[in-house]
């Protein structure tokens, strides 16, 4: 137990004096919550600059205006006979096509540097010219404002007890899980690969081996780096509490942690637990087997688009929470951590079935843990090639 635990201090330390580690760890939360303000920002940014345009008094001019439309004049609207040059007091020009009922086709006019951001933030306006024009007869205005203005859709759901509205906070656990399992999986993996497959090349495995056993070796290891990911997670969790709420405030939306019931952290620590421990084995075992560092990133970068599966079909598992996509990713190992939490905390899934997903996820994680000692029994003192399939069988049986 004692070389154990000088590996596993030895695995954590040299992780955490690397300056990459030390960049991932107190950075990503805060570039995270740039992107995201970023992105925020860039999409309302079109919007609130062409309105501070029509604000300083530049106008909006509309050409070849069909019979069929009646467009309501405004302030920042103006008809005309044809498009005038663009300048500081003409922002755009709308032109329909002379075919504009058959066609559909309208042209806007604007200059080089604002045509882009133009074209996103006047596509609404568009639209509400031609409705307005088009119902302006048949509607009242209380009945036209109505149209123009996005209804506001409250989200309830069904079951057994009633009808109940749907509370938003079940997506808080899943959303924060996905993000910090793949940022553990990118990054601790990597470092445990990196280790294995460098203390191979420049036979620093020799020395190691000649001194304790590879299971001492491997726990160790997978202790000390797995300490190393947990540090990162509790960085990572720490810095999202305390960004996203003022970041979703500014968004709009309300988010209160203590609504979040226990069982939804408890099974989400649970299965990160197991599902890093599994990659974390599997990573030790190409590591072992791969003739050299780049070798063995090539070998496991299988295994970790696998982890990666649930993402590409998000869509298909959220729209049927019990249906055979979502079961059968939940039940295998590779995939399961993602789908088993998304599952239990977005639906009601049936007891049996989480149990037997969980069963299966640690079958997956002891599983990976044999294969991990015996590739790495064969791989760990085999230089500058890879062992051969029969050699892996034989050692393996």
């Amino acid at each position: 137990m004692n070389k154990i635990l000088i590996v596993a201090g030895f695995e954590f330390m040299q992780t955490a004096r690397r300056w990459q580690f030390l960049l991932i760890t107190l950075g990503l939360p805060l570039f995270v919550a740039l992107i995201f303000w970023l992105s925020y920002i860039s999409q309302t940014h079109a919007g609130k600059s062409l309105d501070l345009a029509l604000k300083e008094g530049a106008k909006i001019y509309v050409s070849n205006v069909p019979e069929e439309l009646l467009p309501v004049q405004g302030s920042e609207m103006v008809v005309a006979d044809s498009c005038p040059p663009i300048s500081k007091t003409v922002l755009a020009c709308i032109r329909f096509d002379k075919e504009w009922l058959k066609t559909g086709t309208v042209d806007l006019i604007a200059s080089e540097q604002k045509a882009l951001g133009l074209a996103t933030s006047l596509r609404k306006r568009i639209d509400t010219l031609i409705r307005e024009g088009l119902l302006a007869n048949s509607l009242s205005k209380e009945q036209m404002d109505r149209l123009n203005r996005s209804s506001q859709v409250s989200l309830y759901f069904q079951n057994e007890a009633g009808i109940f509205a749907y509370d938003y906070h079940k997506l808080l656990v899943p959303v924060l899980f996905t993000i910090i399992f793949i940022l553990s999986l990118s990054t601790a993996s990597t470092f445990l690969l990196q280790s294995v497959s460098e203390e191979k090349e420049n036979r620093t495995m020799e020395i190691l081996l000649s001194a304790m056993r590879d299971t001492e070796l491997i726990t160790g290891k997978v202790l000390g780096l797995g300490s190393a990911a947990m540090t990162q997670v509790l960085v990572w969790m720490l810095g999202f509490v305390l960004l996203v709420p003022p970041l979703a405030k500014n968004m709009g939306i309300s988010i209160q942690f203590h609504q979040v019931p226990w069982s939804h952290w408890f099974l989400a620590i649970l299965v990160l637990g197991m599902g890093f421990l599994m990659y974390a084995a599997i990573m030790i075992g190409v590591g072992a087997l791969g003739a050299n560092y780049k070798d063995s990133q090539q070998m496991s970068s299988f295994f970790l688009i696998s982890s990666f599966l649930p993402l590409y079909v998000l869509q298909m598992v959220a729209n049927d929470l019990n249906g055979p996509m979502a079961f059968f990713l939940g039940l295998f190992p590779l995939t399961s951590p993602m789908v088993i939490i998304l599952r239990f905390c977005l639906g009601s899934i049936a007891l049996w079935d989480l149990l037997l997903s969980l069963f299966c996820l640690g079958l997956g994680m002891a599983f990976s843990i044999f294969m991990a000692v015996r590739c790495f029994r064969i791989g760990s003192l085999s230089y500058q090639r890879r062992p051969t399939w029969k050699e892996i069988r034989h050692s393996l049986w």
